[in-house]
């Protein structure tokens, strides 16, 4: 955790799977902190959930995760999964399942963002030169999808956001770059 002028406020250690080798964190309104792990291969993935003074406070999603590519979060402090199975699972501020909703594609390199102005569920397909854009109501309901090219951009897209303004951000780990990309 860092103050706000960029310097360390306090640190804690989490559970860990050395397996996992693809993290993902998001932080809710009361500074609870959700870390992706997918520990054990035969139960799937959990999140654990810890206060923001390093206290561990709860698991949720085992047997209901396959294996979690990505985080987001949602209004109200819900937790947006996808999973590897090409499902969407939203979870309320407590770890209740409260809904899920399959993908009308396949990825191979997935992102997923939250735009919490229009309430959408935004995912990404990052390939070499192009990033395919998937827009779905938080029902899981298709709005739109949109192909862009971008030069310079490749399949090592490791986070995604939406900004305030609706802005698609990616950053890619190979290149060392943030590509905006509408």
């Amino acid at each position: 955790m860092f103050n706000n002028n960029g310097e360390v406020h306090h640190q804690f250690p989490v559970k860990r799977n050395d397996y996992h080798n693809r993290p993902a964190m998001i932080v809710d309104s009361k500074r609870k902190v959700v870390i992706m792990d997918n520990r054990f291969f035969k139960k799937g993935c959990v999140l654990d959930v810890y206060g923001n003074d390093g206290q561990f406070v709860r698991s949720f999603g085992q047997g209901l995760l396959r294996s979690a590519l990505d985080l987001a979060l949602a209004s109200d402090d819900r937790v947006i999964v996808l999973d590897t199975d090409s499902y969407v699972h939203m979870f309320s501020e407590h770890g209740d399942h409260l809904s899920k909703f399959k993908l009308t594609f396949s990825l191979h390199t997935r992102r997923i963002a939250f735009y919490h102005s229009s309430e959408h569920v935004v995912l990404a397909d990052v390939g070499v030169g192009y990033v395919y854009l998937h827009i779905y109501t938080k029902d899981g309901e298709l709005v739109r999808k949109t192909k862009i090219c971008v030069e310079g951009i490749d399949e090592t897209q490791r986070r995604m956001i939406v900004t305030a303004e609706g802005h698609v951000a990616l950053l890619s780990f190979q290149c060392d770059r943030v590509f905006i990309v509408c």
